[in-house]
């Protein structure tokens, strides 16, 4: 069976009607051939959406049909695209095409040949629309304009207009902003990522769209750079990481946030591995302290590394502790079923230890040791009152003006390199001046930070307070950011402080 299709958008006296389109379409036909006829009075070419057209389309699923006709191609569609696509769907259901004015037929070599140079273009007028579509993403993304999808956590959108462009931007959403601050505290006083979320299931906090929250989602929030308050700290972070800043330092003043964008594998998370993507400074205000936002990434990043430590729940020290005789780890044995003993590893599975091999009760060394970690943040806390409050405004503009006489310093570098003998003297001369105008930033930066560096252990305090209601793994992490390393030789630990 054939189908014959017209189509007339407006009834003019210049435009030819679907009755004598469908006339010239019954002409192609063979003697005694069957066809249905399909029309659509009142439609635009400009897509497909059009009830008897793709009434047809279904229709040909039923395999009845062998060949469409029309009057003219652009009776289909005006768009080489839609067109590219129609013809697809022809072909999956063996459907030949032909134009009753024009030399089309599919069923001919010449139209299967201006049928391929047809796909040729539609092809590349995707290419040209994808490419145009890409680059107005990031020209908008460079501006720090809003990126689109649905705003994180703890955000909304609200209109705005930046130099006559419509867009939107970020606003603190009233009543998710608690539980997203909240969310930074927790993970800030070291509960793990699984503990927050069963934490904020319980009391009935839902999650972006209702859902209950997972680790994931608490996870992906904390890595998000659109909440923290981006400044020197933010920009030195992600330059180490191999991303490409977009604005210039000066624009790190601690009060925007981020947008971070870029190609990522398909499996890999959003924040995982950011090498060669791009950062820009956002048109909203940040939520997040750079400070917080930056320990949160540091422990995110060694979540791997902590749940391999000691992956048994028998110690908190595990991982950390080792043989003061052959520097082989500890482990935790449990002893007539009842107590647990620390034995050198280097005895027990390499022989390579004979000194320490009667074991050593876990709970004594670990309240030796926690009575030692109190003592710590207690004297770094006593030592704060007398300290300052933080300048961050005056810390920020010198790690600005340092990273900005380090970028000249690389810069006079390789032009030295590159230079002859006269530029090389006034460049030595001018690298002099710059060395030493880094070395009074870096004085002025340590000052500031030697003032203020202990204000973080507020959140170690709040752990020593609840250390009786931590699990084994929160205490795993408070000892880990303060211990590099436990060494237990006889009756003497030694330990080894990171802080």
């Amino acid at each position: 069976m054939i189908a014959l299709y017209g189509r007339q958008s407006v009834d003019k006296k210049e435009s030819i009607s679907i009755e004598t389109q469908i006339n010239f379409c019954k002409k192609t036909l063979e003697d005694g051939e069957s066809y249905q006829i399909y029309t659509d009075k009142g439609f635009s070419g400009s897509n497909t959406h059009r009830p008897a057209f793709e009434k047809m389309i279904k229709d040909f699923e039923s395999g009845l049909y062998t060949k469409l006709v029309v009057y003219k191609v652009d009776r289909i569609s005006r768009s080489i695209l839609d067109f590219s696509d129609i013809i697809s769907t022809l072909e999956k259901f063996k459907v030949k095409f032909a134009s009753a004015t024009e030399t089309f037929d599919t069923s001919t070599p010449i139209g299967r040949a201006m049928l391929h140079i047809i796909m040729v273009f539609a092809q590349l007028e995707r290419e040209t629309i994808q490419t145009r579509i890409t680059d107005n993403y990031y020209a908008r993304a460079k501006k720090g304009y809003y990126m689109g999808g649905p705003a994180p956590y703890g955000f909304k959108k609200v209109p705005i207009r930046v130099d006559g462009y419509k867009t939107c931007k970020y606003a603190p959403d009233e009543d998710q902003l608690p539980s997203l601050l909240k969310i930074y505290e927790l993970y800030t006083a070291n509960m793990s990522l699984s503990d927050i979320s069963k934490y904020l299931n319980k009391i009935g906090v839902k999650a972006a769209k209702g859902g209950n929250w997972e680790s994931s989602k608490i996870s992906k929030l904390l890595n998000n750079p659109s909440y923290v308050k981006a400044d020197a700290d933010v920009y030195t972070y992600y330059t180490s990481r191999g991303v490409t800043i977009e604005n210039d330092i000066s624009e790190f003043t601690g009060e925007k946030g981020c947008f971070l964008y870029g190609k990522r594998r398909r499996n890999e998370r959003k924040y995982t591995n950011v090498e060669n993507h791009t950062l820009s400074v956002a048109l909203h205000d940040g939520i997040i302290d750079s400070g917080t936002w930056l320990r949160c990434q540091e422990r995110l990043s060694k979540n791997l590394q902590i749940g391999k430590l000691g992956q048994g729940k028998n110690s908190w020290l595990s991982g950390i502790i080792k043989c003061g005789h052959c520097n082989y780890s500890l482990v935790v044995v449990t002893a007539k079923g009842k107590y647990k003993k620390f034995y050198c590893s280097g005895h027990r599975s390499y022989n390579a230890c004979d000194e320490y091999g009667k074991g050593t009760n876990v709970e004594e060394i670990e309240e030796i040791v926690r009575i030692q970690i109190f003592d710590r943040i207690n004297d770094i806390s006593n030592t704060i009152c007398n300290y300052k409050e933080t300048d961050t405004m005056w810390m920020n503009a010198i790690k600005i003006k340092l990273i900005g006489v380090e970028k000249q310093i690389d810069h006079i570098i390789n032009q030295i390199c590159m230079g002859g003998e006269a530029l090389t003297n006034l460049l030595n001369a001018k690298a002099e001046t710059l060395i030493a105008e880094k070395k009074y930033l870096q004085k002025e930066l340590e000052k500031e930070i030697s003032e203020t560096r202990m204000t973080n252990y507020g959140d170690l305090k709040k752990c020593m307070e609840d250390w009786d209601n931590s699990t084994v793994e929160q205490k795993k992490i408070l000892a880990s950011s303060m211990i590099k390393q436990i060494t237990v030789k006889n009756s003497e630990i030694n330990i080894e402080w990171n802080v």
